[in-house]
């Protein structure tokens, strides 16, 4: 699901994730229940969770590397550089 806030005339973009990580006919499964039991609650908010830092940056790069086209590479490229540059990552 996307959410896309052309309000303030930006067109930012939140991808919602809500399904697993690969597509079920993926090669490679992913243990989805392993990542939602290391979820990480976010400060200032009730029941909002995110991934692990080091799990934010296997997605990133999961649909960097799966995905087959490159249309969205450099959106991909950018997060997996903030994940890397920004955010402790253990």
């Amino acid at each position: 699901m996307k959410a896309t806030d052309a309000s303030c005339g930006r067109g930012t973009t939140i991808d919602v994730q809500n399904h697993t990580i690969l597509p079920e006919s993926a090669r490679i499964k992913v243990n989805t229940l392993a990542l939602l039991d290391a979820v990480v609650a976010m400060p200032g908010y009730d029941n909002l969770y995110v991934l692990e830092p080091v799990d934010m940056l296997l997605h990133s790069a999961t649909h960097l590397f799966h995905e087959g086209g490159l249309e969205n590479g450099l959106r991909d490229l950018f997060d997996l550089d903030s994940l890397v540059s920004k955010q402790p990552l253990g």
